[in-house]
């Protein structure tokens, strides 16, 4: 069940079928869909809404970032995108699992103010 716990923990918004070939390579043994599901209400976690919530943001990791591309590159070398069409959103999943009177949160690597 620890291990099923700490599963759930790191895949918050994989299904059901993902879970169960993850726990199969965790731990060599094949269990059913409906066990996972029996597994999953008796450590107290449900099926819930995700809640996004984005990743916090580094100023040593993003200074360093900056000093490299200024040291390995030259301007002629960049390219820039505009990120009107591309959209993640599209692909997210909708629901996930976390403990009972837990939100289910899934970090993101960027969130749009809007």
């Amino acid at each position: 069940m620890k291990i099923l716990q700490d599963l759930v923990k790191e895949k918050v918004d994989w299904y059901l079928d993902e879970l169960v070939g993850e726990l199969e390579l965790w731990t060599g043994k094949l269990v059913s869909i409906s066990t996972l599901w029996h597994s999953l209400v008796y450590c107290g976690i449900s099926r819930k809404k995700l809640h996004r919530a984005a990743h916090e943001q580094n100023e040593l990791l993003r200074n360093t970032f900056i000093a490299k591309v200024g040291h390995d590159y030259r301007p002629e070398q960049l390219i820039f995108m505009d990120e009107a069409s591309k959209d993640e959103r599209s692909l997210s999943r909708e629901y996930g699992y976390s403990f009972k009177n837990t939100l289910a949160i899934k970090k993101n690597v960027f969130v749009r103010d809007v």
